[in-house]
């Protein structure tokens, strides 16, 4: 190893060189690995259903090939979720240790209050959902009627919304004139966008497609194993049929249920992965050809150095251990440097022994 130093200090131009390859390479990988990591594990965060156990949502086309031992499934995110059957809300809630199972629809709108306010963009959802963020009331009363509406404190303290007034909701379904009879507001993370609730069967007109939801949230029972209630809930759902190419509900828990919410993370992650993979791969590739350049350079510009030293009865395995050691210098010097840095703010610190 001291000898590896002093031919570091003789040529320092080979060993910086060397160096900033090898500081390059490691900062480009990293990179490279950092992107990656976080397209695997990233799901998008949970807000609207944060209070959920678990979710059940059709988010990805399945296209199965081949048939028997032969088979192969391969998923492909949707661009937007597809829709589930309300009927699966009853025999979910049937399930030991459910506490709470709710259809949830979103209807896109604009709010106004009189004729000449402004809109605010609003999306409405079935009071019975309200428990899977949860939101809970700080004035008034749920929604027990048609013409009944809940809205979120931030967007009745904005749009000045106040008690019994009446607000009209326009979506794509057509425009409705509701009464405010409650304020609510999320007791978890905060929703990013203004929601109003409203009864269910209202909710789904607002939607438009009645008897079918988009997401169907599952609250479970304290205690209760979460991969168990996934298993069950799974179980529950109906068998996929034998078609090569068709949607199914699954079953989102954890981190997952991001994805329900942000059906464009899925491709997000899918691209990330795959430019994180390839460009990761050619990097390292390239990495190593300039590394290993470099470092061949190095060795023979010291080919009589190198002489020298075989002269001396040197064997060439002796050669090949000063050749790795220098490198091994050069690659742990940054960590070295820092660690010393450490050391002497430690030592040269008030009250230190």
């Amino acid at each position: 190893m001291r000898v590896a130093l002093r031919m570091l200090r003789q040529r320092p131009a080979a060993a910086v060189a060397t160096y900033l390859a090898l500081w390059f390479a490691v900062a480009m990988v990293t990179a490279c690995g950092v992107m990656l990591e976080s397209g695997i594990r990233y799901h998008g965060t949970v807000q609207r259903h944060a209070g959920s156990t678990v979710l059940v949502a059709t988010t990805d086309l399945s296209v199965s090939s081949g048939s028997g031992e032969d088979r192969s499934v391969e998923r492909y995110p949707l661009p937007e979720r597809a829709r589930v059957d309300t009927s699966l809300v009853n025999r979910i809630a049937q399930l030991p240790g459910v506490r709470l199972a709710a259809a949830d629809v979103a209807a896109p709108g604009q709010l106004a209050i009189g004729a000449g306010s402004p809109g605010y963009a609003v999306s409405t959802h079935p009071w019975s959902a309200a428990a899977l963020t949860p939101f809970t009331l700080q004035a008034g009363g749920a929604p027990t009627t048609n013409g009944e509406a809940v809205v979120d404190a931030q967007l009745a303290a904005t749009a000045k919304v106040r008690l019994g007034q009446q607000i009209r909701i326009a979506a794509a379904s057509g425009t409705r004139t509701f009464r405010v009879s409650g304020i609510a507001a999320a007791t978890g993370p905060a929703v990013d966008q203004s929601t109003d609730f409203v009864d269910d069967s209202e909710a789904e007109a607002l939607a438009g497609h009645p008897g079918w939801a988009e997401v169907i949230g599952v609250v479970a029972e304290p205690g209760v194993d979460r991969t168990a209630l996934t298993n069950a809930v799974a179980a529950a759902l109906p068998p996929t049929a034998d078609r090569a190419v068709d949607a199914y509900p699954r079953v989102y828990a954890g981190p997952e249920r991001g994805v329900v919410e942000s059906p464009d993370v899925a491709d997000g992650r899918e691209f990330v992965i795959a430019v994180s993979s390839v460009f990761g791969g050619a990097t390292l590739l390239i990495a190593i050809l300039v590394i290993a350049g470099t470092v061949g350079l190095s060795v023979k510009q010291r080919h009589r150095d190198i002489a020298l030293l075989r002269a001396i009865a040197a064997t060439p395995r002796q050669v090949r251990r000063l050749v790795i050691r220098e490198a091994v210098v050069l690659a742990c010097w940054p960590a070295l440097r820092a660690s010393g840095r450490s050391a002497s703010h430690l030592s040269n610190a008030p009250g230190s022994a």
